[in-house]
């Protein structure tokens, strides 16, 4: 439909350095490609500068679900993050997303993922599709880092891929507002991860969230290289 075909030129954009690089994995292009070529709605979600670094943006992307399990102890969200292959997850948050995403290309400062999932939400009983999402950190002064992250959707109905793009604004609203809400999360775990990992670390062994191998890594991730560091 005439509508994909512009959709899909607005989404590209954000991505164009990294699907016109000579070290991208060819099937990691096309995976990327087949998103945008049906994506309804692209977002640049507003820049972010935490405290943190990007090597502790690095060492979070790294290891999701341990991630997850110290955002939930920390009651920052409802996340359940479980390996689902090489760089392959499987994520529920709460009763509303469950997904599928895979890391299909990482750089230094870059990593680039690509979800397959179903929404539950008020405004849908049940919404399925794709996404492609993006998040670029680098380290700025005063030992902050920022932050910022592209996404483009594509919906599995096209009914649905169509009121989208007669109605933007209104699932603007709804992609900005839920992401607005992930980037805030990031914001507070990036900082108390920065300010006082061990004071984290405590308050994650009362939750009872991590098992005896997701102690050891963050003990060695988060509060050994931390004492190497200085």
């Amino acid at each position: 439909m005439w509508y994909l075909f512009v959709a899909a030129i607005v989404s590209a954009a954000p991505f164009h350095d990294i699907l016109t690089t000579d070290n991208m994995d060819p099937s990691a292009r096309e995976a990327a490609r087949e998103v945008l070529a049906c994506a309804v709605l692209s977002r640049d979600i507003p820049v972010r500068e935490y405290a943190g670094s990007a090597d502790l943006m690095d060492t979070l992307f790294d290891h999701p679900v341990l991630t997850a399990d110290i955002v939930r102890g920390m009651g920052l969200g409802d996340f359940h993050v479980a390996e689902n292959g090489a760089r392959s997850y499987r994520v529920r948050e709460g009763r509303s997303i469950e997904a599928d995403f895979s890391e299909i290309y990482r750089v230094r400062g870059v990593r680039l993922y690509r979800i397959s999932g179903q929404y539950y939400g008020s405004f849908f009983v049940h919404l399925s599709g794709k996404a492609l999402l993006c998040a670029r950190y680098q380290d700025m002064r005063d030992e902050r880092v920022r932050v910022e992250v592209h996404a483009s959707l594509c919906v599995d109905n096209r009914f649905y891929g169509f009121l989208v793009y007669l109605f933007p604004g209104l699932f603007k609203r709804l992609v900005d507002g839920q992401f607005s809400g992930y980037m805030d999360i990031a914001g507070r775990l990036s900082e108390a991860l920065a300010a006082d990992p061990e004071r984290v670390y405590n308050r994650l062994l009362d939750q009872g969230v991590m098992d005896a191998r997701e102690r050891e890594q963050f003990t060695e991730l988060f509060i050994m290289s931390r004492r190497r560091a200085r």
